[in-house]
């Protein structure tokens, strides 16, 4: 049976938080947890969507308190670089193809923000799912341990990094693996998150926490099962963009 993370992108203070506040409501009342991609300092104008959240901080530190996991989500989530991604091939980005002084500056700054907000951090979410190995790199100087990303089955390691795999968009009727869905909330409709909600029940949905202490299998090549799975999340996404149109 999958193993699944839910993982909710685009945290921050200006998102839709009446939708922010349903789902992760929904997840309390069946005791599951998620892990929060916070925005430290959000500039991306296509994220705003309301007012200034007064009990922003206070409703993650609740959270938080109740199992969730944040994870630091980019910097300023603006995609003012373009270069060769780890995942994605040559893309946009807010880091990959920035020097290694200038990535480690943007990443170390969102990580004082968060923590100055007394937040543990040590886990790390591309926005766009693009970066390179040298943000990899500045993780681990930064004292990061993981991120949730990458294409598998089951975690993995880079350079020193935890990867917790990140496959779909929801949840998905694969039988076996390890791997996050990656929830964004702010056009859903509350409808469509009690759907999503409700389809939770056909999966061993676990903590993030529990996630990353899970491993590899040792019988199988690490980046034989990468290729793979990238293959086939890839080709089925193709699949779907085809039959959308």
């Amino acid at each position: 049976m999958v193993k699944l993370i839910i993982r909710i992108d685009d945290v921050h203070e200006k998102m839709n938080w009446k939708n922010f506040e349903f789902f992760t409501d929904l997840l309390l009342k069946r005791d599951l947890t998620a892990i929060l991609g916070v925005i430290p300092k959000c500039e991306d104008s296509k994220l705003i969507v309301s007012t200034y959240a007064n009990d922003f901080w206070p409703r993650i530190e609740k959270l938080v308190e109740a199992g969730f996991k944040i994870s630091q989500h980019g910097f300023r989530h603006v995609y003012d670089s373009h270069g060769d991604t780890l995942l994605l091939g040559n893309t946009r980005s807010e880091f990959a193809g920035l020097s290694y002084k200038e990535q480690l500056n943007k990443l170390s700054n969102g990580k004082r923000l968060l923590e100055d907000r007394g937040l543990l951090i040590d886990t790390f979410m591309a926005p766009g799912h693009s970066f390179d190995l040298t943000t990899v790199k500045c993780l681990k100087e930064l004292g990061f341990k993981y991120i949730t990303d990458g294409y598998n089955l089951w975690p993995y390691s880079v350079n020193g990094l935890k990867f917790i795999p990140q496959l779909f968009s929801s949840p998905h009727g694969l039988n076996f693996g390890v791997f996050t869905t990656c929830i964004h909330l702010d056009s859903l409709s509350f409808e469509q998150m009690e759907l999503i909600v409700h389809q939770l029940d056909r999966y061993d949905v676990i903590p993030f926490q529990e996630a990353v202490s899970m491993s590899h299998p040792v019988y199988i090549p690490q980046s034989i099962s990468n290729y793979i799975t990238r293959f086939f999340v890839r080709g089925f996404r193709g699949l779907r963009s085809l039959i959308k149109k």
